[in-house]
Formats: structure tokens, C-alpha cells, sequence
């Protein structure tokens, strides 16, 4: 079985980390994915695991009349709150802006990596070049996924 840890992280002391999580070095991670939907990101190094913040563009124009978008938003991020302790997600696409993540992952985990993380939002949003089949059938491969993590590792 792989290593899933289930602590709640500390959030990086802004004594010890005055500059917060500002390392752009995941942006060309986020620029090298098939995925069009990432803006750019940012990282802290700190003592067992590694921060993120991820940041959607503005606007993801082939979802503008996706009437379940909501609907895959709300429930693949239900999920994965749950393997992502202490981590936050802003979704504020409804407001005409970014939407930006906050996560942890410790240097030790083999489930909730980051690839898991942004393969899984990709997957709620798809690429211009997938037809609503193929979008919905990526998604709930990816939901199921995740779902199924949850409950191995409850």
C-alpha cells in the first residue's frame, strides 16, 4: 500500500517564511502540461512537504456555456479536501477572476501528489480539443479516482 499522510500540515510561518509562498518555479511545471487552464504558481519549500499556489487563467473560454461545470467543480473538490488536509480552493471563476488553490503535499506522500492534484482540476475543466464526451468520461475516470483513494485510505 502506498504512503498517504492525513495530518493537517502547519501553514508556513510568516516569521520563519516572511516572503511566503513565492518561489514561481512551478509556473513552467504548470506552462509544460497539456492542460491550457493554469495562469501560473507559486511554492515554499518547507521542513517535510512543499506548498503550492495554483492559479487558473482568468477565463477558460470553451467552458462559457458549460451548464454542469459548476456541479463537476463543487463535487471533485469536495473529494479531494479529503486527501489534501489543511489545503484551500477558491474557485472564483463566478466573479470574473482567477481561481487559485492552495495545497500541501509532504515530501513522503505517494498519493496525493501534485501531478493527482492538477491532473484531477484539469480534469473538471478539459481541453478545447475534447468533445463533451470524452470531457465527461475524463472527468469521471478522474472523480472516480479520487473517490476511490478516499476510501482506501479512510
Amino acid at each position: 500500500m502506498q504512503n498517504h499522510i492525513t495530518e493537517i500540515p502547519d501553514y508556513p510561518d510568516e516569521n520563519k517564511y516572511p516572503d511566503g509562498i513565492d518561489d514561481p518555479v512551478v509556473t513552467e511545471i504548470l506552462k509544460d502540461r497539456t492542460s491550457a487552464i493554469w495562469s501560473h504558481g507559486y511554492q515554499l519549500d518547507v521542513e517535510g512537504g512543499i506548498w503550492y499556489e495554483l492559479i487558473t487563467k482568468d477565463v477558460i473560454p470553451w467552458c462559457d456555456n458549460d451548464a454542469d461545470l459548476e456541479d463537476r467543480e463543487i463535487d471533485m473538490i469536495c473529494e479531494l479536501r479529503n486527501l489534501y488536509s489543511g489545503s484551500d480552493f477558491n474557485l472564483q471563476r463566478e466573479y470574473g477572476d482567477n481561481s487559485y488553490f492552495t495545497i500541501h503535499v509532504f515530501h513522503k506522500e505517494d498519493v496525493a501528489s501534485l501531478d493527482l492534484f492538477l491532473s484531477s482540476i484539469e480534469s473538471i475543466y478539459g481541453n478545447s480539443d475534447q468533445d463533451i464526451q470524452e470531457k465527461n468520461d475524463i472527468y469521471l475516470n478522474s472523480l472516480k479516482r479520487v473517490k476511490d483513494l478516499n476510501e482506501m485510505y479512510k
